[in-house]
């Protein structure tokens, strides 16, 4: 081999181990975004940060990326760097406050963005925007500010349309989507505006289709697919809502607001073991409101576990309005478990019709009949009767219940009873045991005989066994 070929061979071979520069290792992250391959950037970026640590444009291409990747607490470590190492505010921290804001700690965006000042007027309407949505959304926030006037192009028509929402004017929000006119500015905030506005509007499928276009964008964007999951559960689109919600259950099996969703889920499925495992869950850690404890109370009913039940929905009863179906189960609940007079007590304050009412005060008497109490029991039964006049099963009751009691007005009710359904056995019988166990056999044959009228076999096999009793064969 001529020595000019080892030459050769020996160049090529030192220019492949040459290290490339910072500027080469940008260069190609950079391609690599501009193509959308941003994982591939991240890594490229990360390792020429390896390299040169003190790059502060690196800095600032790595947060983009992780800012277009809706990683935004690491978006927001590296746009911090950057700056620090001398990359230009202007174009930075407008970034640094929208990473703060998508990671939804509004109160942070806010302390960070407040006082800002820059002579780039786009910077500091980015800047200006964002403080003002935070402002909207914050929980310490009461007031409903007024946009500011310093939004320029399509700034401005996207804080107005978060104004209006707030406001509670979907219609007017909805108006300013005609203002747009750049269609790459700020394509998240838009697409969430939408989605809240056709919300709000009751079109549903025009809502879930700007939350696919969030997610799509930030797929790590989570509070996008939390309301997502919402919506599809909403609209009944349960098979979806599921694969949803697991997505959002496998990044945290203790999301109280990932177990409280499947709980939905699976309450609307009739899935009601499951609906309580992931409501008592969710309450657990933290998502303690109304409809959480309701599921879990409804389902624990559903399940049998009436004093679980009666825990959960007792938790939530003064915060909800009389004829809300919780009340309607803590009632029955309270009835079967024994707590009748918190049942009975209960019923003024619900919004019941009169055979509602009547069945609820029948359940109860029953109830305090087998536990001896028969005054009790009376009260009950009657006050069922006088809700529900010529309900025959409830006269039947009452006969019987007072015919026990030693109360031969009993008979009565029976009678009474049997003129409202004369297909009721139990009445004719017990009138005519009640004649026997008085020694008045003739008024129980009356009885018999009258049976046979509308029942000629059962009729007559009653007067059968009142002559048995009597000896009169």
């Amino acid at each position: 081999m001529s020595n000019f070929t080892n030459i050769f061979i020996l160049a090529v071979f030192l220019s492949a181990c040459t290290p490339k520069s910072a500027e080469q290792q940008i260069q190609e992250a950079s391609k690599l975004q501009v193509n959308g391959s941003i994982d591939e950037a991240i890594i490229a970026l990360k390792n020429a940060l390896v390299d040169f640590p003190s790059s502060g444009k690196a800095r600032n291409m790595l947060g983009t990326a992780y800012f277009q990747n809706g990683q935004f607490a690491n978006a927001e470590k590296e746009l911090k760097l950057a700056i620090e190492l001398g990359e230009p505010e202007q174009t930075v921290f407008p970034l640094i406050v929208k990473s703060i804001y998508y990671q939804n700690d509004f109160e942070r965006a806010i302390n960070t963005s407040n006082n800002y000042h820059s002579d780039n007027i786009d910077a500091l309407s980015t800047v200006t925007l964002f403080n003002y949505l935070a402002h909207l959304r914050s929980e310490f926030s009461n007031e409903i500010l007024q946009v500011p006037s310093s939004l320029k192009g399509d700034d401005l028509p996207l804080a107005l349309g978060y104004f209006y929402l707030a406001k509670k004017n979907p219609i007017d929000a909805k108006l300013q989507f005609e203002m747009f006119n750049d269609p790459k500015h700020e394509v998240v905030e838009k697409a969430m505006l939408m989605a809240l506005t056709f919300t709000s509007l009751g079109e549903i499928e025009a809502a879930i289709k700007q939350y696919d276009l969030v997610i799509n964008i930030f797929p790590q964007y989570y509070i996008a697919r939390f309301q997502l999951v919402e919506l599809l559960i909403f609209s009944n689109q349960l098979q979806r809502a599921q694969t949803e919600a697991n997505y959002l259950y496998q990044l945290n099996q203790n999301s109280a607001y990932a177990n409280f969703l499947k709980s939905k889920i699976y309450f609307k499925q009739d899935d009601f073991a499951l609906a309580f495992i992931h409501a008592e869950k969710a309450i657990q850690n933290g998502y303690n409101d109304s409809e959480a404890n309701f599921l879990a109370g409804a389902s624990a009913y559903r399940t049998e576990k009436l004093e679980t039940a009666r825990l959960y929905l007792t938790k939530i009863r003064s915060g909800l309005a009389p004829n809300h179906i919780a009340n309607k189960i803590l009632t029955e609940v309270n009835i079967r478990l024994g707590y009748t007079n918190e049942a009975i007590e209960q019923l003024p304050n619900l919004d019941l019709d009169e055979k509602q009412k009547a069945s609820v005060l029948s359940t109860a008497a029953i109830q305090q009949f087998q536990y001896g109490n028969f005054a009790k029991a009376t009260q009950f039964i009657n006050e069922a009767n006088k809700a529900e006049p010529g309900n025959a099963e409830n006269l039947l009751k009452e006969g019987f219940i007072r015919l026990s009691a030693n109360d031969i007005g009993g008979l009565d009710y029976l009678s009474d009873s049997i003129k409202y359904n004369d297909d009721i056995n139990e009445a004719w019988m017990l009138i005519a045991e009640t004649h026997l166990r008085n020694n008045d056999a003739a008024k129980a044959l009356e009885i018999a005989q009258k049976w046979q009228e509308t029942n000629q076999i059962d009729g007559l096999l009653l007067e059968g066994y009142i002559k048995l009793q009597t000896n009169d064969v």
